[in-house]
């Protein structure tokens, strides 16, 4: 039994790949296409954003608790930045509809970065900055997933 679960989900990896390698999608050394990698970051982020907004409904939530997926978001939105900006100068490659897909990554990467910057700077006073950091938690989470999901669109 487990040896036939196996070989399906081996199957299923397999089909899964070559259906999401799109020939139009620039790749990187990794030879995963760009648009997959910014999804993959994109869900990162998304979902550590859904965990800190958890962690504010808290009443007795410690700075700690904000800094450290702050950072990590800080990080994915980084590399989330980096991977458009590689996408963005192989745009002669993309059809207008990815080109599209690309200018509005770039500006809710843009926006993503103001909610982030204003989280590190109220992280400060948890406590009372908590709904404010809560609402930017909030804010990113549902940029992340408006990033996923367009990178997705253009391939990959």
């Amino acid at each position: 039994m487990i040896r036939k679960l196996n070989l399906m989900a081996l199957c299923l990896g397999a089909a899964v790949t070559a259906y999401a390698v799109d020939p139009t999608v620039p790749a990187t050394a990794s030879s995963q296409p760009l648009g997959a990698q910014i999804a993959s970051e994109a869900r990162s982020a998304y979902k550590l954003a859904s965990n800190l907004v958890d962690t504010l409904k808290q009443k007795n939530t410690q700075a700690a608790a904000v800094n450290e997926p702050v950072a990590a978001i800080e990080k994915n939105l980084a590399e989330i930045n980096r991977l458009v900006a590689e996408l963005d100068a192989k745009r002669a490659t993309l059809s207008p509809k990815q080109v599209a897909e690309v200018d509005r990554m770039k500006v809710l990467t843009q926006t993503m970065q103001v909610f982030v910057d204003q989280k590190k700077e109220s992280a400060v006073n948890t406590a009372e900055n908590r709904g404010i950091l809560r609402s930017q938690a909030q804010a990113v989470r549902q940029r992340a997933e408006l990033i996923e999901k367009s990178a997705l669109r253009i391939g990959g």
